[in-house]
């Protein structure tokens, strides 16, 4: 186990010699949110909110599926974006304003 250093009057705990590998933890927070803990004890980590315990595949899925939806909701971000501006670079050229500022009013860099 690891030796435990004195600390300066209110200053951090200093751990030293860590033997031996932590056991680790993963959680699913009750948010959805995803955690990895390692302790340095038999004893499972008191959750600082609402969750439970997980295995290592659980916990991969969850985060894999995190993941994917983030990609796909970035994805979708973008191609509202990209309909917005375009949206806005056709009105201005409709109101007759210059292609070249029309783009940089609008944002709009795609083809015509």
């Amino acid at each position: 186990m690891a030796k435990v250093k004195e600390a300066a009057v209110g200053g951090p705990v200093v751990l030293d010699d860590m033997e031996g590998t932590p056991n680790v933890y993963y959680v699913i927070y009750d948010d959805g949110s995803l955690g990895r803990i390692e302790v340095w004890s038999d004893d499972p980590p008191r959750l600082s909110k609402p969750g439970r315990i997980v295995d290592e595949a659980e916990y991969q899925a969850a985060l894999d599926e995190m993941r994917g939806n983030t990609v796909a909701r970035v994805q979708t971000l973008r191609d509202e974006d990209y309909a917005r501006q375009e949206a806005e670079y056709d009105d201005l050229r409709t109101a007759g304003i210059p292609e070249r500022t029309a783009r940089r009013l609008s944002g709009f860099t795609g083809e015509e």
